[in-house]
């Protein structure tokens, strides 16, 4: 008997640390590095230059502190005067991938006025219709019916082969930072990191995306992908 119940106890421990485990989920980064730091680097004091409408920013003042944060940790000291380096970023959301769910599979589409669906593939992206900027379908969630893709709506739902549709917006979310020689203004080390995320806000991206820009500095030059481990 107690044989079996501590093998049962042993049973129930590697379950609980599996999910524990599978609790852990990632965040992936495409990050973009020119690298021309000299290798005798020796004067890393910096200044973040912000222009007037990122001086006013809660989301670039978010970036400027992560930054500051990250340099630090890699020896940088900010100083207000006689900085050998200037620190510049940038902080940029655009719409990303439409992927629509439905019995038949995951397609990509363009919507039209009337909400129906045209699959077309994924080399058609539909934030170069000018028509969808117009539309109240950009919620993240939505549902649009018709399987003849029929812009009439007498008979849509009496359809037999009626079929509903889950629809995503995703969202790119993009870093740059940029450091330069303040005398001369020469670009020492850019950086950029993008991620495409079904939340349209960039505020709770920015500690993701500066970890991955600036999580193996000095990067070469060259483009990789980054992936944080996030615990739930």
């Amino acid at each position: 008997m107690k044989v079996a119940l501590n093998k049962l106890g042993i049973l129930f421990m590697g379950l609980l640390l599996s999910v524990l485990t599978g609790c852990a989920s990632t965040y992936t980064s495409h990050v973009v590095t020119v690298n021309q730091l000299p290798r005798d680097l020796t004067q890393k004091s910096y200044q973040i230059v912000a222009t007037q409408e990122q001086s006013t920013s809660p989301e670039f003042q978010h970036a400027s502190d992560e930054v500051r944060a990250r340099l630090k940790e890699l020896g940088f000291t900010e100083t207000q005067e006689q900085a050998a380096l200037q620190v510049k970023l940038g902080l940029r959301s655009s719409y990303g991938d439409v992927e629509v769910w439905s019995a038949h599979g995951t397609v990509h589409f363009i919507p039209t006025a009337f909400g129906t669906l045209i699959p077309v593939g994924a080399f058609m992206n539909p934030r170069y219709i000018p028509m969808y900027s117009r539309l109240p379908m950009r919620r993240p969630f939505a549902y649009w019916y018709d399987p003849f893709y029929s812009p009439f709506y007498i008979g849509r739902f009496g359809s037999p082969f009626y079929q509903p549709y889950t629809v995503k917006q995703y969202y790119k979310h993009e870093v740059a930072i940029d450091i330069s020689e303040t005398n001369g203004n020469k670009p020492l080390y850019q950086v950029t990191a993008r991620s495409e995320r079904s939340s349209p806000e960039i505020e709770e991206q920015i500690p993701f995306l500066v970890e991955s820009a600036l999580r193996e500095f000095p990067m070469k030059t060259g483009r990789t992908w980054v992936q944080l481990k996030i615990e739930k």
